[in-house]
């Protein structure tokens, strides 16, 4: 099985032949990789900064048993694997080991020492995440100190954050069938030819026996708990506001890189 440490040197590694190329880089990462991102600051004085895209700095409370349980767990998972491949499963993920990726997710966040509160760090989340915990996000957000510092926060209900740091947005398109966002759909284009709005895949994974056939009223969304009481749910794989937030993200960046230089000119 791969464990954290495999990760870790990986990252590592990736960082330390960067680091021989450029001047200054950004570590970047979506959920474990942006966890792992984040505890690797370290490891070279050129790391300007971190984006962070919906790390699991705290799991929903669903999977918390698993961490909780995941020794015991992890002794029944030599006979109970997450090895069934499903036809409609996304060719562009890695469908792990399910207890050694919790084991991993455990390690990392035992290493939140390491996270460098006087870094820049760019970090979205949505409110209606459905693996991650949106507000120990946040409060991991509010504990970094640097200026320059941002965050995207989605939302699909009126929502006020004292942060001026914090941009809040909406994460309910109703011209678009969106009622709010998955934790997989920040990263993707509505263009996108595979995940975007008329991409080839549709991931109807949570359903058991393809149970949303001969469903009308579909929405777009996370599949939560909440959503899946009420709707039959597509889970929503891009981005609507992908253009602006690639925009942000980079207006950060260049306000970072320009920021060091000046400092460093001095």
């Amino acid at each position: 099985h791969t464990s954290h440490r495999t990760f870790l040197k990986a990252v590592q590694k990736g960082i330390e032949q960067m680091a021989s190329d450029v001047d200054q880089l950004f570590l970047c990462g979506f959920s474990f990789g942006a966890l792992l991102s984040m505890v690797s600051v370290d490891v070279s004085e050129k790391i300007a900064g971190v984006i962070a895209v919906a790390p699991p700095i705290a799991l929903n409370e669903r999977y918390e048993w698993i961490i909780r349980f995941h020794k015991l767990v992890s002794w029944a998972s030599e006979r109970l694997r997450w090895g069934y491949i499903d036809k409609q499963m996304s060719h562009t993920r890695y469908y792990s080991h399910c207890c050694e990726f919790f084991k991993s997710v455990v390690k990392i966040k035992g290493m939140r020492h390491k996270i460098n509160h006087e870094i820049p760090v760019f970090m979205v989340v949505s409110d209606d995440d459905e693996t991650v915990q949106p507000q120990r996000v946040v409060a991991d957000f509010h504990r970094n100190r640097h200026a320059l510092s941002r965050m995207i926060y989605y939302s699909n209900r009126p929502f006020h954050l004292t942060d001026q740091r914090i941009d809040v947005r909406a994460s309910a398109y109703p011209d678009q069938n969106i009622i709010d966002f998955s934790h997989i759909c920040y990263l993707s284009s509505p263009d996108n030819p595979y995940h975007g709005r008329h991409g080839k895949y549709r991931d109807f994974v949570h359903y058991k026996n393809k149970e949303y056939e001969g469903c009308h009223d579909i929405v777009l969304g996370a599949a939560s708990t909440k959503n899946l009481a009420h709707h039959t749910v597509q889970r929503l794989t891009y981005n609507p506001d992908f253009e602006a937030m690639a925009q942000t993200m980079n207006d950060f960046m260049r306000t970072v890189i320009s920021a060091t230089t000046v400092a460093e000119s001095r």
